[in-house]
């Protein structure tokens, strides 16, 4: 066995052993927490698509065109590439959100806020899991309520930092409630977004 595989088996394991005692439900795949979330967003987004309703024009993967050409790519959405999607994902919508952090904590918020924040945004999904502690904070009591700005620094990993693992489902649903919200605000604005509602409703959960 190569030196560097030895090395990813060790390191994987003790991720998972620190991961477990955060959380004992806390699971973790083999290929790491965010390639799992970019599997599951392909088999939920699919591949190309341009549908003349979606206001968000040519896909890929879930990519927009307008995404695509942000990050400098100015071919066919066609043919744009699944790693190209992947880096994309990676630095849009992981990164930015400290998924990483908070994935640590709790994989099942990290996976939610980015499947949500590809389908919404990610500062809208950055945003719900802010106004998710706001509401659950026991009135101030455990830390000042956060500035609800989609930037999630220092100060909102701290105040997650405070909830106990029983709390996570509580702060799981409160931003799936809000995530639903947006939806019915989007369709009730315009009858055309009906369209796709059934669709969006499934990445809503609110069962435990």
């Amino acid at each position: 066995m190569p030196h560097w595989v030895k090395v990813k088996a060790v390191l994987i394991g003790v991720i998972k052993f620190m991961l477990k005692k955060v959380d004992k439900n806390a699971v973790i795949s083999e290929e790491g927490l965010f390639d799992e979330a970019f599997s599951h967003i392909l088999k939920v987004e699919g591949g190309y698509v341009n549908d003349p309703l979606d206001r968000g024009g040519e896909t890929n993967f879930g990519i927009t065109k307008k995404v695509a050409e942000l990050h400098g790519y100015t071919g066919p959405m066609k043919l744009m590439t699944e790693n190209i999607a992947k880096s994309i994902y990676k630095t849009d919508y992981w990164d930015v959100i400290q998924l990483d952090a908070i994935g640590a904590l709790s994989p099942e918020i990290a996976l939610e806020m980015f499947d949500s924040g590809v389908n919404c945004g990610a500062r809208w999904a950055a945003k719900w899991f802010q106004r998710s502690m706001n509401l659950l904070n026991r009135n101030g009591t455990m830390f000042e309520n956060l500035e609800v700005d989609g930037f999630l620094g220092p100060k909102s990993i701290a105040a997650f930092n405070l909830f106990k693992n029983k709390d996570h489902k509580y702060i799981l649903k409160t931003m799936n409630l809000l995530q639903g919200m947006r939806y019915i605000s989007i369709c009730e604005r315009d009858e055309k977004q009906e369209k796709f509602f059934r669709g969006w409703l499934g990445r809503v959960k609110l069962t435990e």
